[in-house]
């Protein structure tokens, strides 16, 4: 009776009638032969995500030591700027991959800069770069003020310390 009302191409009804059916299958899953690739892309990005981070925070200690000496505050928030402008330019980047350069040339420009930025570092640690781009600098004295028999070279401004008699 339900059937009468079929349409000739139709093959199979809508509806099964038969009860005791299997379900159709599931459709196939999207990762299916695509494993491999999506783990590769992750560890990537992981690896990516990795040296940034490790780049950034050994910004610090780079720019504490020599041939730098700067001091904490300044050297802490140099990496809050290179993590902000880092940042902010990124939406920049993704415009100027859709409009005009495409995917591949802006990763490949991205990586030249990424690489270049990274041997900038030992570049730029060599004394003669560093007083080209930087001047002269006097180095921050470690050893104590009464070291220096009671005079601090002028870039040093020490807090008075109580001298402590031994009895």
């Amino acid at each position: 009776m339900a059937y009468s009302n079929r349409d000739a191409g139709e093959s199979t009804p809508l509806l099964d009638s038969d009860a005791g059916s299997r379900p159709p299958p599931p459709p196939p899953s999207v990762f299916q032969g695509r494993r491999l690739a999506c783990a590769a892309i992750l560890l990537a990005e992981s690896l990516e995500r990795i040296a940034f981070y490790g780049i950034t925070s050994n910004l610090v200690l780079f720019l504490n030591g020599s041939p730098f000496y700067w001091e904490g505050t300044q050297a802490s928030q140099a990496p809050l700027m290179f993590m902000g402008v880092t940042y902010l330019i990124s939406p920049f980047g993704g415009w100027l991959a859709d409009a005009y350069l495409g995917k591949f040339w802006t990763i490949a420009f991205s990586l030249i800069l990424y690489i270049m930025g990274m041997l900038f570092f030992p570049f730029i640690s060599n004394e003669d770069t560093r007083i080209e781009l930087c001047g002269e600098e006097m180095a921050f004295p470690v050893q104590p003020i009464e070291c220096t028999n009671g005079t601090p070279p002028s870039n040093v401004r020490a807090p008075s310390v109580p001298h402590i008699v031994a009895q």
